[in-house]
């Protein structure tokens, strides 16, 4: 009886705790969400630098940047590939890059070839706390933590903010 109690009691503090973890995960993905409005609302008065970035891809890549007095801001930038093109938004506080977010347009050939039409359109949102992915959406689909597209994405998405920001 008293072993039956204390696994009761266990699974409720752990399930108490994966809760809370995620509400923990949710409350800092709102804090994001508002300073990203808060972003977006204040970008007309933001410096603007627009300029061609080497290095992400072949076919070219351009970013625009917002800052102000406190830093960096904003980032947008339009990758072209020969059989895609990205548009991809990346928003920071301080020097950190807080949240991404990415729409592939992936094309039903290479450049060149007529008519060339969209097939497939992707969309990713990723959210970060202290250069770590805390949230990450596929289209609507929240994608688990332990998994290879989690690692992936957040290794690629962080490697891309820092060629941005040395690029500035």
């Amino acid at each position: 009886m008293k072993i039956k109690l204390l696994t009761i009691l266990i699974g409720i503090l752990v399930g108490g705790t994966i809760n809370l973890s995620a509400q923990n995960v949710e409350r800092a993905v709102s804090e994001i969400r508002a300073e990203v409005t808060a972003i977006n609302k204040n970008a007309k008065g933001y410096a603007k630098k627009t300029k061609d970035i080497e290095g992400i891809s072949v076919e070219g890549t351009q970013a625009t940047y917002f800052t102000s007095g406190r830093g960096l801001h904003k980032v947008t930038a339009q990758i072209y590939g020969e059989t895609f093109r990205s548009s991809l938004e990346l928003y920071f506080q301080g020097e950190d890059l807080i949240f991404a977010y990415e729409k592939t347009s992936k094309y039903n050939g290479s450049i060149g070839t007529n008519p060339l039409k969209v097939v497939k359109v992707e969309e990713k949102r990723l959210y970060f706390s202290n250069e770590k992915m805390i949230k990450f959406l596929s289209g609507k689909t929240a994608v688990k933590s332990q998994s290879e597209d989690w690692q992936q994405a957040e290794s690629e998405m962080l490697d891309l903010a820092k060629t941005f920001k040395d690029a500035y």
